[in-house]
């Protein structure tokens, strides 16, 4: 289903739409605007209020559509051609919006604190955006350190150009799958700007995850994250930001992140890691919702 030089990529199939349930309220214009800054052009397109992708799922290639409207439900629009591959990419789409979460029973615990509860009456429902694919994940967040979100958004458009994988006819903007890790490894760490050191990084974190060697898809979150602060060019806070996203951990409050301390100096919360993390404690089990908060107030 990929087009490549040479060859005859395979047309996607006619679309097929489902319904997914929302508990509690949503806020569906920050999530898309949080995924509208990120979006790497050609793989990904938010157009209103839908959020539109590329997607690989086993050896599948599809596309998803998912349209947040002022409503209780949630609809997806998938292209894959089995009935087991459009399964999973609905699957992920629930955990890139996180609908599995119950935004009341959040917002309740937020509003208990005085500091944050005009913040959740303002944007009730602020959910944690997760991912589509684990791999593309990890490579997106370790491109992004030490980086502005436009820059890491330009380093992902950089890399998704250099590895071209095409699909076989644009669907609605949509014209470039992100490489998968084999991919990545075969460009080397050349493909990559910036640190020699960061792009060996990323390239051996790909190579990995292409050999199996690398493994974010079984173990315990705590596990998993083990995993991923042993590889070189990875610590704490990317760390801590892939547990939060791509490992669901609700519960987890990035007080070293410079926009999440922006937000606490403008809600008159402490903005020393130390200091933040001790204030925070009153948010478990939902310091990762605290956090969207505090960089919605960054902004």
């Amino acid at each position: 289903m990929i087009a490549r030089p040479g060859t005859v990529g395979v047309v996607l199939p006619d679309p097929v739409t489902v319904e997914l349930p929302v508990t509690g309220p949503i806020a569906a214009d920050e999530l898309l605007a949080f995924l509208a800054r990120r979006a790497v052009p050609g793989v990904e397109v938010v157009s209103g209020r839908t959020y539109s992708r590329t997607l690989r799922v086993g050896c599948e290639v599809g596309t998803v559509a998912v349209c947040l409207p002022e409503t209780a439900t949630v609809r997806v629009v998938s292209r894959f051609r089995s009935a087991e591959a459009a399964a999973e990419a609905i699957r992920r789409c629930r955990r890139l919006f996180d609908l599995d979460t119950d935004g009341a029973a959040v917002d309740r615990v937020l509003s208990a604190d005085p500091v944050l509860v005009h913040s959740v009456a303002a944007c009730p429902g602020l959910r944690v955006p997760g991912t589509m694919d684990n791999a593309e994940m990890l490579v997106r967040a370790m491109l992004g350190q030490q980086v502005s979100v436009a820059g890491a958004r330009t380093a992902a458009t950089r890399l998704v150009t250099a590895a071209d994988d095409r699909l076989a006819e644009p669907v609605d903007g949509l014209t470039h799958l992100f490489p998968a890790p084999d991919r990545i490894a075969a460009l080397g760490p050349g493909v990559f700007a910036g640190p020699r050191s960061r792009a060996q990084a990323i390239n051996a974190a790909a190579a990995g995850l292409a050999d199996g060697s690398l493994d974010l898809r079984t173990g315990a979150p705590g596990v998993v994250r083990d995993r991923l602060l042993a590889l070189p060019g990875i610590g704490p806070w990317t760390a801590n930001y892939l547990a939060m996203r791509m490992l669901g951990d609700h519960d987890m409050l990035l007080v070293e992140d410079l926009a999440v301390r922006r937000g606490a100096a403008a809600l008159g919360l402490p903005t020393q890691p130390k200091d933040l993390a001790a204030r925070g404690l009153r948010w478990r089990p939902c310091r990762s919702y605290a956090g969207m908060h505090l960089w919605r107030a960054s902004s």
